[in-house]
């Protein structure tokens, strides 16, 4: 049974009167709430709140649910609106000192680790205005499909795909401009190009060829921990596919790794 058909029973269980099966259903989906509500209202104590706001909620209307959208959809629309209720995510939107983290730590070499890049992908993230965030989280950080984050943002398929091409656009001019080096100083590794690979996630590019070129830029970056084994042994099965399509299955396997890979979870 696939967790879309495992999802839907729980559904229509919970919708029945199971309290089994609400308890669970909601449960499985906490965790993804908590990040799009942090990364969202940028504060860990609103995230909170908002999980609660949004599960209580999903509960009580949860009758009214007809399925037409993805439940994750209806979910990140609830969360969305508790969110916005907190005049949050546009009044709080981190603005970047470069100068900062261009001079931070006590040597070039260091200035790269994947730790910093995490941070600076996260500083880069939050500084997004908050139409071009929740965009960019839903389908790059959460693997919406372009439908799914529509439902849940209450736009169409082609303004989901606008905002996410101007989104990575904005997201790689500010990485690179936080990366970029001291005057005066050796130049880095080209690691930061990998993490902005990472954070465009290969929509429907994603092909044999796409998958190949990453691995080379893998390979320029050091991984004495292994953490990126997971996602090299992907983008191998994906570099291997048999003609220029790589299927939906492989697409969502690499988007999950590349998140793992970015939140320090592999």
């Amino acid at each position: 049974m696939g967790k879309t058909t495992h999802e839907r029973d729980l559904v229509l269980a919970a919708q029945g009167g199971d309290q089994a099966a609400l308890l669970s259903l909601l449960e499985s989906h906490r965790d993804s709430v908590y990040r799009f509500g942090v990364r969202m209202c940028q504060s860990p104590d609103d995230a909170e709140d908002v999980v609660q706001e949004t599960l209580l909620t999903a509960a009580q209307k949860l009758e009214g649910f007809r399925g037409e959208s993805a439940f994750s959809s209806w979910l990140y629309a609830i969360a969305r609106g508790a969110c916005s209720k907190r005049h949050r995510a546009a009044a709080r939107t981190t603005e970047l000192d470069a100068t900062h983290l261009a001079d931070s730590g006590p040597h070039p070499e260091e200035a790269l680790s994947r730790q910093r890049l995490h941070a600076i992908l996260e500083r880069a993230v939050a500084s997004l205005q908050p139409e071009y965030r929740e965009v960019l989280l839903l389908r790059d950080g959460e693997g919406l499909t372009a439908p799914e984050t529509a439902d849940a943002l209450n736009l169409s398929v082609a303004a989901v795909k606008s905002r996410l091409h101007r989104a990575r656009q904005m997201l790689r001019e500010r990485i690179e401009g936080l990366v970029r080096p001291v005057p005066g100083t050796t130049p880095p590794p080209r690691c930061p190009d990998v993490v902005v690979w990472m954070s465009e996630q290969f929509e429907q590019e994603l092909t044999p060829k796409s998958c190949a070129e990453l691995e080379r830029r893998l390979a320029m970056c050091g991984d004495p921990a292994g953490d990126y084994d997971p996602l090299r042994r992907l983008l191998g099965a994906c570099r291997e596919s048999a003609g220029p399509q790589v299927s939906e299955k492989l697409k969502k396997s690499i988007r999950l790794a590349i998140s793992n890979v970015l939140d320090h979870k592999t």
